[in-house]
């Protein structure tokens, strides 16, 4: 059995997946500057015989430098963070580029791959001298050949590669017709991706190193850009095919494997309480919302007891570290409290979830948290588009530990029941609720983490919400799942604004007698305010409730973004648009059909384009939606 080990070259600056096994050594790339939280499953490049220092322009090549010098094994390789091989006796579809694109790097896809498969690896390596990726064909993106390919970045100049030749004309006159060969070819290997016998790897790293260290020598970079620094590095990699040509043509053997890029490969934690004490509060947002976000969460801290310790967890897939710092900064402005963010990505996985209307995809996440905070015994969840203005914790109060689900029943949902045949059919045949004056209101929850994992399935539960549209999205797979364990809290915990000056008339109107009266009372005095539907109060600053959210928003660091995104809401609804407005209103109207499962498909087909022309966290995606809005 051969003692094969292949690096994986890591970023310091991001703590990512990482396959634990005999065969892959995970190694910290230019480990001599990492600060911060060391992995101890990651071992650096900074010890021994080394170049670590180097990282900035040898790139990955730091830790085969070290593996030449430190590591003894059979056969050596490299590989990256996010770019692996795959070891499947099969052919997988890839991009223009040769890649196989997984989002993600976790258990699931390592499996899928044989990355996880000793025996599999094992048995492909000992047949073979040398191992690299497929070759990526430069003509398929209408570039002539390898030479002209390099030549065509930015932030790479010709005049290195030409050092780069001249240095092999004179350090290894064998290799140059092999070099010109190469870079005049369209078959260009890749990434620095390969597996060799341990003679071929010492003589390979040999002549590596020794013709890079010349060109360094040659090669001016005083005034070069950061990304120009990693010539060395981008050299490097124009190498690599040339030593496999030139010891294919001796007659080694050397075996193409498919290349797979894991776009995500942040490493995923199991979240765990911050301590015994302390109160879990969970939201979830995408970048663009963050200043709500943001409001929402300083209305709750304004009015927690300074004894009382608030883990906050937003969960998220996009926030930019600029936004979570601000929010960081929270921290240092209120005593006992921790804010965390919690990437769920990874564990959205292959699930598919179809938002509507005003609603994005981040309102199914809270879906996900009987899963995520499995360590938990109850969390309470907040809708980012509240403002909180009692003490948050007194919530609690009523909860006893018999029910999964402690809500609010919502009045606007239960008027449209009577008011509106498509939606009493929808309650009764789709969501099948015998009572539709229990359907209840997601924004504001608490979770009884430990019976709902004793009770219910979170996969049941994700296979519903990803099965089809839904008219409330997962607020209705909540209710339709969790139907006989819910505990309804007053509805002054979550006090539905009257949205568009429509909601409460509607209430009145169409739903039962008590149910409006519990409305109307929680209304005199809210604990929570919720500004559900698509009337907002960044938008619309005299709509109800807005004073309450302006009080905050303008002592944060956001009020100006918020002011400057209303001022872009007002020009969209000037009258010369409400014109345009009222023309499209007509044609959707004409297509439209009464029957509600044609007017979902339609909305679904409304949303891909959406998605596709103007992307979640663009300005053009606020300005399509509010013209949805509009249209509707």
């Amino acid at each position: 059995m051969a003692n094969i080990k292949i690096c994986v070259s890591h970023r310091i600056d991001l703590d990512s997946t990482v396959i634990k096994n005999d065969i892959f050594l995970p190694v910290y790339c230019g480990a001599t500057y990492k600060k911060g939280k060391w992995n101890k499953d990651i071992i650096g490049d900074n010890t021994g015989n080394n170049i670590s220092e180097k990282r900035m322009s040898f790139c990955e090549l730091t830790v085969q430098y070290w593996a030449w010098k430190n590591l003894e094994a059979d056969y050596y390789g490299l590989c990256h963070y996010r770019r692996y091989f795959s070891f499947l006796n099969e052919s997988i579809e890839t991009d223009i580029y040769g890649n196989i694109n997984e989002k993600y790097l976790d258990e699931k896809r390592i499996e899928k791959y044989d990355l996880d498969n000793i025996k599999v690896i094992e048995k492909i390596v000992e047949q073979y001298d040398i191992l690299v990726t497929e070759p990526f064909e430069t003509k398929k993106v209408n570039i002539k050949n390898i030479k002209e390919q390099y030549i065509a970045q930015p932030y790479l100049y010709k005049k290195d590669l030409d050092i780069l030749i001249e240095v092999i004309d004179n350090l290894y006159p064998d290799y140059s017709r092999f070099a010109k060969s190469y870079l005049e070819s369209d078959k260009f290997i890749p990434c620095c991706l390969y597996i060799m016998k341990k003679d071929l790897f010492e003589e390979y790293s040999e002549w590596l190193f020794n013709i890079l260290s010349e060109v360094e020598k040659r090669i001016d970079v005083k005034n070069y850009s950061i990304d120009s620094l990693r010539t060395i590095g981008h050299l490097g990699e124009r190498l690599l095919g040339i030593f496999v040509l030139y010891q294919r043509n001796k007659g080694k053997k050397v075996k193409y494997l498919q290349r797979i890029i894991f776009l995500n490969t942040e490493k995923q934690e199991e979240l765990l309480p911050i301590k015994k004490e302390a109160i879990p509060i969970v939201l979830s947002s995408s970048n663009y919302y963050v200043p709500y976000l943001y409001v929402t969460i300083k209305s709750f801290l304004e009015r927690k007891k300074i004894e009382d310790y608030y883990d906050i967890i937003i969960l998220n897939v996009n926030i930019e570290e600029k936004n979570k710092t601000i929010l960081k900064e929270l921290e240092n402005e209120y005593k006992n409290i921790k804010i965390r963010f919690y990437n769920i990505e990874n564990i959205i996985g292959d699930y598919k979830f179809k938002a509507n209307n005003h609603v994005s995809v981040e309102t199914f996440y809270r879906l996900f948290i009987p899963s995520i905070f499995k360590y938990y015994e109850k969390v309470i969840f907040l809708d980012s588009d509240l403002i909180i203005k009692v003490d948050i914790k007194t919530i609690l109060e009523e909860y006893d530990g018999n029910h999964v689900i402690y809500a609010t029943k919502d009045a606007d949902y239960i008027s449209q029941y009577y008011a509106r045949d498509e939606v009493k059919e929808y309650t009764n045949n789709i969501l099948k609720l015998k009572e539709a004056r229990n359907y209840f209101q997601a924004g504001v929850i608490v979770f009884n983490i430990k019976l709902f994992n004793e009770k219910y399935s979170i996969k049941e539960l994700l296979d519903l919400a990803s099965s089809r549209e839904y008219m409330y999205v997962d607020q209705d797979v909540l209710n339709k799942y969790l139907k006989n364990d819910i505990y309804y809290l007053n509805m002054k915990w979550n006090v539905m604004t009257d949205c568009a000056g429509m909601r409460k008339n509607n209430i009145k109107t169409f739903a039962p007698y008590d149910i409006f009266n519990e409305y109307i009372l929680a209304r005199k005095k809210p604990n929570i305010i919720h500004y559900a539907g698509f009337a907002k109060p960044w938008n619309r600053p005299n709509d109800d409730y807005a004073k309450d959210f302006w009080e905050i928003a303008k002592q944060t660091v956001f009020y100006e973004i918020i002011l400057a995104r209303m001022t872009e809401y007002v020009y969209l609804n000037n009258k010369k648009n409400n014109i345009i407005i009222r023309f499209i209103r007509k044609v959707i109207k004409t297509f439209i059909l009464d029957n509600i499962n044609n007017n979902i498909k339609l909305r679904s087909r409304i949303n891909k384009v959406v998605s596709i022309l103007a992307p979640i966290g663009t300005k053009r995606r606020v300005i399509l939606k509010k013209l949805y809005i509009k249209l509707k």
